[in-house]
């Protein structure tokens, strides 16, 4: 049973506004919000129900039922009701109407663009068998047709959050997918290093420390003072984004560099002067700035940021290297480093708890960033009860921008 939408607190509503081309699965995406809350109001559902069965529907047609679906969402968000309009919103006006209906009622709608690649889109209307106000036959020239005519939403618009397909095959497709796709963002030239092809393993030993294998190789980021110290072993490189104890222990990785005479070290200037008084060779460690790139056990590395996030007045900010890996992996350390201009991350390593930060920021840094796959990391300090709290969270907020997977111990992610 679907469960009955409450109003916001504080009496403010929100709008989403699905958009994609027949076959997207914006439906699928409308219905996960209705889970969460939200009323669904559907296009294709109204017309089916006053008997509108072929298509594209005739403009006084659709004019009718978006006349529906305008009433109802009036008097939704009137009601502080979290509504999801469940259409294509083909183009730009399409769009700017329904914000200027809500406008006077001092809400903005935030659109969820489904960029799911046209090869995945074609071969689902393909399947099509019209039995359904959502099963609509759909001819390959229409097809086609929907697909030249729609008008990929961007920024410049208003709210926007990319949703990408989150299973397997749809997501190894999604290279293929047009710009347009990615909300102008570009698959970066950093990720088309060699090895790129092969799959690199991530698996995470507490709070922000992450192993990183590809290939025989093994890159670890960030082992403080809260992961386990067996996540060094066999590491050829290790990358720490800034001094704070939580990332970096630096008599116990002097220690590891003693024991393993061909592990290098890459890091801010103030970590290696702590390395070097701690014992260890200076000649295996080097100091890093932003827009360094460099290769470190086999892995392409570029060094991103300078800063580390504020956590009061009072404290000195430190410098805070965050780390784009083979183009694809970004840890930001204690920071909310966003990628290089045009890069799409794979895998964002989102922090989620510290005294920098709150979890609506964690949130809004997800959504901005919009990776493939988002793992939570620096949470060492939440209580069982706390991790929890935040899995359902974010997801939640986040709306399905990116599939979240928790790695706990033992577990790994292959990208």
């Amino acid at each position: 049973m679907t469960r009955a939408a409450v109003p916001t607190p504080g009496g403010r509503a929100r709008v989403v506004l699905t958009c994609g081309p027949a076959g997207s699965g914006k439906t699928t995406h409308a219905r996960r919000l209705e889970e969460s809350g939200y009323v669904r109001l559907s296009f294709d559902e109204e017309a089916w129900r006053l008997g509108h069965r072929d298509h594209p529907l005739s403009a006084a047609a659709a004019a009718q039922v978006h006349a529906v679906i305008q009433e109802r969402l009036v008097r939704l968000v009137g009601q502080g009701r979290d509504v999801v309009v469940d259409t294509s919103f083909w183009s730009r006006a399409s769009r700017d109407a329904y914000r200027a209906l809500v406008a006077p009622l001092a809400v903005t709608p935030v659109t969820h663009y489904l960029a799911t690649p046209e090869t995945e889109v074609l071969a689902r209307l393909t399947d099509r068998a019209g039995a359904g106000p959502h099963d609509v036959t759909v001819p390959p020239d229409l097809a086609r047709a929907y697909l030249d005519g729609f008008e990929v939403p961007t920024a410049a618009e208003g709210p926007l959050v990319v949703v990408r397909p989150t299973d397997g095959a749809a997501a190894s497709s999604a290279a293929a997918a047009p710009r347009s796709a990615d909300n102008g963002r570009r698959r970066s030239p950093r990720s088309a290093v060699k090895g790129r092809t092969m799959s690199t393993t991530i698996s995470k030993h507490g709070h922000a420390c992450i192993r990183l294998e590809k290939d025989g190789h093994v890159l670890v980021l960030d082992p403080g003072a809260f992961s386990d110290p067996a996540a060094l072993e066999g590491a050829g490189a290790v990358l720490v984004t800034h001094e704070h104890v939580d990332h970096v222990v630096p008599d116990r990785l002097a220690a590891a560099l003693a024991a393993a005479p061909d592990l290098q070290v890459w890091a801010p200037g103030v970590v290696v002067d702590q390395l070097v008084a701690a014992g260890a060779p200076a000649d295996r460690l080097h100091a890093v700035t932003e827009g360094d790139t460099f290769t470190a056990a086999g892995f392409a590395v570029e060094a991103v940021g300078n800063r580390h996030a504020v956590i009061h007045p009072s404290i000195p900010v430190v410098a805070n290297a965050a780390y784009l890996v083979d183009g694809v992996v970004l840890h930001p350390g204690d920071s909310f480093t966003p990628p290089p201009a045009g890069v799409h991350v794979e895998v964002l390593l989102l922090p989620v708890s510290a005294p920098w930060m709150k979890l609506s920021e964690a949130a809004d840094y997800l959504q901005s960033v919009a990776p493939r796959i988002a793992v939570p990391i620096h949470d060492a300090i939440l209580s069982d009860a706390g991790l929890g709290l935040v899995d359902r969270v974010i997801p939640q907020v986040t709306a399905g921008v990116a599939e979240y997977r928790r790695l706990g111990a033992g577990d790994t992610l292959t990208v």
